[in-house]
């Protein structure tokens, strides 16, 4: 077996000559294995449609994790019953929520911190429950607070409003932030 020798052109760039020696062989079978796999993706993407597109794979994905983890209800405010929840389940299950998602702004024991002090009487969008439902829902965007309807499920905002009204108002916590708003006589 005789080795190869280098073939030096007769062209000359700035000084820089160059040899014309094949590409290797691994690199030449890359090539061609990225040609095939170029020409075998576009028969199952484009021409015969069995694969997802990644639109139709993206959307099933969604219906996946809204199945999975519930994804915020479509309703208008015009179409949800909003209602006082009092059993221990639903109260426990609206202090989850409340800890999970409200407490970084509201404080643990509703003292206030970013957002307004809850365990109070003075309420800046209305004290009743359909008012704090109806914040809770809309949100308050100039503030910061974003619109949770699109995130959870009504009965989780009934959950958690019902948490707050029922274990939160009224409760005086130490280290309260200052009375924001009108005073909340009651219902």
């Amino acid at each position: 077996m005789s080795k190869e020798e280098d073939k030096l052109l007769d062209h000359s760039y700035d000084g820089i000559q160059e040899f014309d020696n094949p590409m290797p062989t691994w690199w030449v079978g890359l090539f061609v294995l990225t040609i095939i796999w170029a020409v075998v993706y576009l028969f199952y993407y484009d021409i015969t449609g069995i694969g997802e597109t990644q639109l139709e794979e993206y959307h099933s994905e969604l219906a996946a994790a809204e199945q999975k983890y519930g994804g915020g209800d479509s309703g208008s405010e015009a179409e949800i019953e909003i209602a006082l929840m009092s059993s221990a389940e639903d109260i426990a299950e609206g202090e989850k929520i409340y800890k999970m998602n409200c407490a970084s702004c509201h404080g643990q024991t509703g003292e206030g911190g970013v957002g307004p002090n809850l365990g109070d009487k003075f309420w800046k969008h209305g004290g009743d429950f359909k008012s704090i439902a109806n914040t809770i829902i809309r949100g308050v965007p100039e503030k910061g607070m974003i619109a949770w309807e699109p995130i959870l499920k009504t009965k989780k905002i009934v959950q958690v409003t019902s948490y707050i009204d029922q274990k939160l108002r009224n409760t005086n916590p130490p280290n309260g932030k200052e009375p924001e708003g009108a005073e909340y006589q009651g219902e």
